[in-house]
């Protein structure tokens, strides 16, 4: 598969390092806060996420604490389907899928590539294209939809920002297009893979922007 060359330069620089070549799966342990609304106090997290390397496919795995109760969050998409599940106590209280959803969670793993450059490498289900040199296109099918993310890329080569069109859910069965992205940061190796440790996800709201996920990655490991 043929990267377009900013991608090509991160992911040499990102695996110069790396203990394999071509593993099946990357594992990344996190902690962070998400917000549910503006204003509202941040809710504190340890996750842990698998991404799958040859196809589009993760899973998130996230424990809240701070809400007096034992809340777990279960976030991925895999085969076409997008799952988002939360449990009290190990009891399913929600469980959302459907074609917005994975649409919106197949947009999420591309997204997060920079944490999984083996999959810019050898994911054949991606599709990129090279807007100019600082500023790249992936994309993918899901379900006959098309999923795309726009990576920029700072003066080091680095991909700094995401940006992307995604359904946001706005009622019960009620979704709107709406601009979404993401801001990377303090990069490191980790396992052997050049990687930013931290990330910020929002909201490009008509009110102003809404940042509602920050995080930082403790670890990585190929699988």
């Amino acid at each position: 598969m043929s990267l377009p060359d900013p991608i090509e330069r991160y992911v040499l620089r990102a695996l110069a390092e790396a203990p394999v070549d071509s593993p099946g799966a990357l594992q990344i342990a996190q902690e962070g806060r998400m917000w549910m609304r503006r204003g509202a106090r941040g809710l504190a997290f340890t996750a842990s996420e698998h991404f799958e390397v040859r196809r589009v496919a993760f899973s998130w795995r996230a424990r809240f604490r701070g809400l007096g109760l034992r809340l777990d969050v279960v976030d991925g998409y895999d085969h076409g389907s997008g799952l988002l599940e939360l449990r009290v106590y190990g009891v399913r209280i929600q469980r959302q899928s459907g074609p917005e959803l994975a649409t919106g969670e197949a947009t999420r793993y591309l997204a997060e590539l920079p944490w999984v450059p083996y999959a810019m490498r050898h994911n054949d289900e991606l599709e990129w294209r090279e807007i100019d040199e600082h500023t790249v296109e992936v994309a993918a099918d899901v379900a006959g939809e098309r999923a795309a993310v726009t990576f920029h890329l700072d003066g080091a080569g680095d991909i700094a920002q995401v940006s992307a069109r995604r359904r946001r859910q706005v009622g019960k069965n009620a979704w709107e297009e709406t601009d979404w992205g993401g801001m990377f940061s303090e990069y490191e190796v980790l396992g052997g893979v050049r990687m930013p440790t931290a990330a910020e996800v929002y909201w490009d709201l008509d009110d102003g922007r809404f940042p509602y996920w920050s995080g930082r990655v403790l670890s990585a490991s190929p699988r």
